[in-house]
């Protein structure tokens, strides 16, 4: 019997054989990797896209308003009259004049006056929106070449500085110059260095007056000059000095003793400006809480006078039209400004009171709708900033809270949006609206585009990421397939090169 001969094809079959088994469940294990990999890729895909509601913890995501939430009635253009703080004040100065006001600016409340709202003749007053207007839209600096044009219309009698014809003086020159002297040839020079004329600037100004919330005004000339077509109410001209006040220029313009006038082209001598406001210029009237203001006087308007004070923050601000003397109008604006300051108190709104407050509320809104599958989205809290009471009745204390008794949530409504009012009330009953509340509610069933979580620079690295792993897969499980096939290709070359056993 002859001995068994080694067979390379069976050794080589033997080989090829352990090599497909291995190569096989190395493509399977590799394929049911790739499966649980696209499987937990695309997982977390659909939670970042989930349907997922913003602070549904309850947590406040509005912040408070610095503006006030009661709109100025000029943003609608409809004349609304001025509701005053105290209709009947007791024990309040008596007040010479034809109307008068006294307004906190810092809460933007009217506290007590008379005849607010009837337009009347301001005299000098006005230069105070000349001067305004000159601070914003042109530069101290500024050189203005005079010409006839700007004086000439100016009656006899009326102050002047006076200016020459083709005389250069500055910007601030002519300010000072309105505002300390009352000079109505260097105020309209400033009216012709912006606007061209006296009717172009007439309708800057009644433009920047609706601006400012005023809607008893129209002027038609610079500085005050008797017209028909040139009246404000006491109330629109404490606003217009509240926008001046925004300007330290202007208030120290207005404060300042004196001012000099350097030599000019026509004139070879210095000219000093003293003020002729009796807040400053005396001893009698001197007020240490006045912080700039503008008298004047016409036969058609009385004496007038707008000034503002303040004293420990607030910014209160006297307007008295009509007046029968000089003197007078200065002794009532003090007594205003002492009544003003001893009677009334201005106090912040709590942020951190009112941030404990809304999340309470959200919290009893959430306990009422979640069995209807409803959520809170969005919250927004609007309020004024500061508001203003009477003294005695700040000192009984106050409760705030956010009224819901109004409300009514419909459970079938997809979204929807509530305002609730939020109320300061005193001890003595007095309630006031400081602000509202808006609650978005929305239904878990929809999905909202402003509910979407928004694209950051880590969500799109880990979109990138994501496709960059799938493609890493899609390349092995390709390298691994071509292996597969290279292989089978080898047997097949082999199986055909194999010879016929010879027994």
């Amino acid at each position: 019997m002859q001995p068994v001969q080694n067979n390379p094809n069976i050794s080589r079959n033997h080989y090829m054989f352990h090599l497909r088994q291995f190569i096989g469940v190395s493509l399977l294990r590799s394929l049911v990797c790739a499966i649980m990999v696209l499987c937990i890729l695309i997982q977390s895909s659909f939670l970042v896209f989930a349907d997922t509601p913003d602070d549904q913890d309850g947590s406040a995501s509005g912040q408070e308003s610095n503006g006030s939430s009661i709109e100025q009635s000029s943003s609608t253009g409809i004349f609304t009259p001025t509701v005053l703080l105290d209709n009947s004040p007791v024990n309040a100065p008596l007040i010479n004049g034809t109307a008068y006001v006294l307004y906190d600016a810092q809460s933007d409340t009217f506290l007590i006056g008379n005849n607010v709202d009837e337009p009347l003749h301001p005299a000098s007053t006005t230069k105070i929106l000349t001067v305004l207007l000159a601070i914003e839209n042109l530069d101290p600096s500024d050189t203005i070449t005079v010409t006839k044009e700007m004086y000439d219309y100016i009656p006899e009698g009326y102050v002047r500085l006076p200016l020459t014809e083709n005389e250069v003086i500055t910007v601030n020159d002519a300010m000072y110059a309105s505002l300390l002297l009352s000079a109505n040839d260097a105020c309209s020079a400033l009216a012709f260095k912006m606007a061209g004329s006296k009717e172009a600037f007439a309708s800057m100004m009644n433009e920047k007056a609706v601006e400012l919330g005023c809607l008893s005004t129209n002027f038609s000339n610079p500085f005050g000059l008797t017209d028909e077509n040139h009246k404000t109410s006491v109330h629109d001209m404490a606003l217009i000095l509240e926008a001046a006040l925004e300007h330290d220029l202007f208030s120290d313009i207005s404060t300042a003793s004196s001012y000099t006038i350097k030599e000019t082209n026509k004139f070879n001598e210095k000219r000093v400006i003293n003020n002729q406001n009796r807040f400053i210029s005396t001893n009698t009237y001197a007020y240490e809480y006045y912080v700039g203001g503008k008298t004047g006087f016409a036969n058609a308007s009385g004496h007038t006078i707008a000034a503002a004070a303040v004293k420990d923050g607030r910014l209160l601000i006297g307007v008295i039209f009509g007046a029968d003397n000089s003197e007078i109008r200065y002794s009532n604006l003090i007594e205003l400004f002492n009544y003003g300051f001893n009677q009334f108190t201005t106090s912040t709104i709590d942020n951190n009171e009112l941030s404990i407050m809304q999340a309470d509320t959200e919290r009893q809104i959430e306990t009422a709708i979640t069995d209807y599958g409803l959520y809170v989205s969005d919250r927004e809290i609007n309020t004024i900033s500061y508001v203003t009471t009477s003294a005695s009745q700040a000192s009984g204390g106050y409760t705030t809270s956010i009224d819901l008794s109004s409300t009514i949530i419909s459970p079938n409504e997809k979204s929807q949006t509530h305002s609730l009012p939020i109320y300061r009330t005193y001890s003595n009953g007095a309630k006031y609206n400081i602000g509202t509340l808006s609650i978005t509610i929305k239904s878990r069933d929809i999905i909202d585009p402003s509910d979407e979580p928004k694209f950051t620079f880590k969500s799109v690295i880990q979109t990138v990421a994501k496709i960059i792993i799938i493609l890493l897969l899609v390349v092995f499980l390709g390298f691994a397939g071509w292996i597969y096939f290279q292989v089978q290709k080898r047997r097949q070359t082999i199986k055909n090169r194999r010879k016929p056993k010879v027994l």
